[in-house]
């Protein structure tokens, strides 16, 4: 059963998409373009919206989303709930590599690729973090250009600045 709930940011709203109570996409708040339920709609066309109170996993993960905003750090369990995508041995490696850095640290995309077992791969690695569909759990926003040039992100570089300047990365 596919549900999915939506989440207030500074930046407008997201939401997240659970199958089983495994957490299968994140889209962040669009900068242009199509709202929350209308994307879901074209992507998951049979998912349900759970909302209120509900302990449906889409719901509480969108809490935990509202609370990061709002100052709380994400359970640390979180990446636990991951569905991974089927996909490739490189991409998959990346993805939870970007998983397993620290709140309140950044890496390269060279660094990144080096983490996932893929030294030399810094542009591949910054394509997989580009097109990465669990952002905030797969903190994509924690990988930077090499100098320390804050890139490109998906919520935009005003979210990414917030979010580091928030984890304590950022002055």
């Amino acid at each position: 059963m596919l549900t999915w709930s939506r989440f207030a940011t500074p930046f407008g709203d997201g939401a997240v998409v659970c199958r089983k109570n495994r957490l299968c996409r994140v889209l962040l708040p669009p900068r242009t373009g199509s709202k929350a339920p209308a994307r879901i709609a074209k992507e998951f066309p049979d998912a349900a919206e759970a909302t209120g109170r509900s302990r449906d996993a889409a719901r509480q993960t969108a809490r935990a989303f509202e609370a990061l905003f709002n100052g709380t750090p994400l359970p640390a369990n979180l990446a636990d709930t991951i569905e991974w995508p089927a996909t490739t041995p490189f991409r998959l490696a990346v993805l939870q590599a970007c998983a397993r850095v620290p709140s309140g640290s950044v890496l390269s995309y060279g660094e990144l690729a080096a983490e996932a077992g893929y030294p030399g791969r810094a542009r591949a690695a910054g394509t997989v973090m580009a097109t990465n569909e669990l952002p905030l759990v797969v903190p994509c926003h924690r990988i930077v250009r090499s100098g320390g040039h804050l890139g490109n992100y998906g919520g935009g570089t005003d979210m990414k600045e917030w979010l580091l300047k928030a984890e304590g990365a950022l002055r």
